[in-house]
């Protein structure tokens, strides 16, 4: 398949609007992220690029944020560089990499916010999808982890997984796309470049087609993975009910699982419960009732008919805000031409009567805006990269118990207006 009609046909899966969204696309001058970029520009897109310069290469580095800046300019984009040399000598306690990368994704969010940015995309492809695979097999992972990258991960987008390194070479070759080789890559000092030099090659002489039947299984367990999910959320609501600032969960329910543990850990891993914990609590649930297990904030009781799960510490756990005063509301007449992060463009005939507002709470989930399906509060921040005193401090707005807005951050897209609503109420925060 054509790569730009690859690209479209990803996006339409994905529900992401190509035509009417701003996009930054992470750009370090390597063949990837130029092949990227040029398909993006050939699709007309409004795009951003956003350049890392790690300071650690010399006039390489130089040479490949030159070529990036020298793209953006011909491409009539915003150009953005970090340069990330000081911040790079200072990290302590991780490993290069993973400085690299905290470093270059908080960066990223900053830019998102500063250009009212919908999406920052990324030029994963199909190596480095099943390198992601052998990485996290290496480190015990879960099933979660072992079925790798998403195409679209909340804000971020990867429409390129299911392409190999090859034919990016080969597009860039056919229309004469300049990139700037990283030798850092050649080198066997980093984890990922010891599967891709020693391991895979040694895989595909057994099987010289490796690369497609390993990722068939990648795509066989993001699918029971997303099969799995569904049916944690629809357990969820028909076991869970509210109880104080927690939950209790019916207890027979549990019990009729024939494999309590792994659900156990779907349902408690937000919580902080581990899966050695959780096979104990499979155990509890089975022996005499009066057991009491912990984590970090939560603490779990299995009682003679409920399994109660309640918060350590009751803080700003959830608790109920008792006015709406710190909202302001107010009506329109039609859609905004531009949207505002700080602001929440609502259908108004999809509220109910009782609004409120709360601290979010372990176990929350939306269906947020601009995604396919629900996605847990928990995840939510995580892909948002939230302080921990962030986290601790996010409001939600809620129509009869529903998330509506996650205040300030991304709005329940069952709630939010559209270019037909008739009735429609911008919700901001009083400051």
């Amino acid at each position: 398949m054509e790569l730009t009609a690859h690209i479209l046909n990803v996006a339409k899966k994905c529900d992401v609007d190509l035509n009417n969204k701003r996009f930054i696309l992470a750009c370090s001058g390597g063949v990837d992220s130029m092949v990227m970029a040029y398909l993006f520009k050939l699709l007309n897109v409004n795009g951003i690029l956003a350049h890392v310069n790690y300071g650690l290469r010399g006039i390489d580095a130089d040479n490949a944020e030159k070529l990036v800046k020298k793209t953006a300019l011909q491409f009539n984009w915003p150009f953005e560089v970090l340069h990330a040399k000081n911040e790079m000598l200072a990290h302590k306690g991780e490993s290069t990499q993973m400085a690299a990368r905290r470093i270059r994704y908080d960066w990223f969010e900053e830019l998102r916010k500063k250009h009212a940015a919908d999406y920052l995309v990324l030029a994963h492809h199909k190596e480095d999808q099943i390198e992601t695979f052998f990485i996290q097999l290496l480190r015990a992972a879960s099933g979660e982890s072992l079925s790798g990258m998403k195409p679209l991960n909340d804000c971020y987008f990867r429409p390129l997984l299911e392409i190999t390194k090859v034919d990016l070479i080969a597009f860039a070759h056919q229309y004469t796309i300049m990139w700037e080789e990283d030798g850092s890559n050649e080198k066997d000092d980093y984890l990922r470049n010891k599967i891709r030099h020693q391991i895979l090659p040694a895989i595909k002489e057994i099987n010289p087609n490796a690369i497609d039947t390993i990722f068939k299984s990648l795509v066989h367990l993001q699918s029971e993975k997303n099969l799995l999910n569904e049916f944690t959320i629809k357990f969820e609501k028909q076991s869970f009910s509210v109880f104080k600032n927690g939950w209790k969960i019916n207890k027979p329910h549990l019990l009729d699982i024939s494999n309590l543990k792994q659900l156990l850990f779907e349902l408690l891993k937000d919580y902080g419960f581990n899966f050695e914990q959780c096979q104990e609590i499979a155990a509890g649930l089975k022996g005499k009732h009066g057991a009491h297990f912990y984590s970090s904030l939560w603490s779990l009781y299995i009682d003679r008919t409920f399994v109660y799960l309640l918060p350590i510490e009751n803080e700003n756990n959830g608790a109920f805000l008792n006015t709406l005063d710190l909202l302001k509301f107010e009506t329109l007449n039609e859609l905004p031409s531009s949207f505002e992060k700080e602001a929440a463009i609502i259908n108004k005939d999809k509220l109910g009567e009782n609004l409120s507002i709360r601290h979010w709470k372990k176990g929350d989930y939306f269906y947020p805006s601009g995604m396919n399906g629900s996605k847990k509060i928990s995840d939510f921040f995580t892909d948002l990269k939230l302080s921990k005193d962030e986290k601790a401090n996010q409001l939600l707005l809620l129509s009869d118990n529903e998330i509506v807005w996650v205040i300030n951050k991304r709005v329940d897209k069952r709630f939010a207006a559209e270019k037909e609503t008739k009735n429609i109420v911008r919700i901001r925060l009083n400051k």
